[in-house]
């Protein structure tokens, strides 16, 4: 007697490959958005840290800082596990303190802008031009992103402090130059006093 041979035939595989690719179609989106979702809580994280440097740096010294970009490009897909390295030898991230380790892999470009409002509320008395757009924009990786000025956010008021913090962040890893920006706006009103009784 002739034992018959046993296996899968034609249309049993291509249904498995079906449901396969079913399943595929599902779960990559849902992993791609998880991933999206985890870098965004990076850069809030992130910039809340720098915030609260931001604060303290304001109790030091009565003014905030300016921070400029950091890292030097807007991390991609390209780069090393599509970060890049913090450089904490950079001299305005040095006065304002270790809010990152150097060399920390960072998957957003971070940049303040800070100043303070005249008497008037109309013009810059110290400080950066809140009309100035930030650095971005002339990055190949974000060149299709809206521009952004502090002024876009902050409330102009005699004497405020204000600083806005943007972190920059090519998050679909996509070529069309498209970016996520978050930002955080902080604006404190100064008491301005002239001739003070001695």
């Amino acid at each position: 007697m002739e034992r018959q041979k046993k296996g899968f035939s034609l249309i049993e595989l291509m249904i498995v490959v079906v449901i396969i690719s079913i399943l595929a179609a599902i779960s990559i989106p849902q992993y791609q958005n998880y991933i999206r979702k985890s870098r965004t809580s990076e850069a809030t994280a992130n910039i809340n840290s720098i915030a609260l440097y931001e604060e303290q740096y304001f109790s030091e010294n009565n003014e905030y800082i300016t921070l400029n970009v950091n890292p030097a490009g807007i991390p991609n897909a390209s780069d090393d596990g599509g970060s890049l390295l913090f450089d904490g030898t950079e001299s305005t991230w040095i006065e304002l303190g270790s809010v990152f380790p150097d060399g920390s892999p960072l998957r957003f470009q971070y940049e303040a802008r800070a100043g303070q409002y005249d008497s008037d509320g109309s013009s810059i008395l110290n400080g950066d031009d809140p009309d100035t757009d930030f650095d971005y924009v002339g990055n190949a990786d974000c060149d299709q992103t809206a521009a952004y000025a502090p002024s876009d956010w902050v409330i102009n008021a005699p004497f405020a402090w204000w600083f806005t913090i943007v972190a920059v962040g090519n998050q679909k890893d996509s070529p069309d130059g498209i970016c996520s920006i978050f930002a955080k706006i902080s604006s404190r009103t100064q008491l301005y006093s002239e001739n003070e009784i001695d």
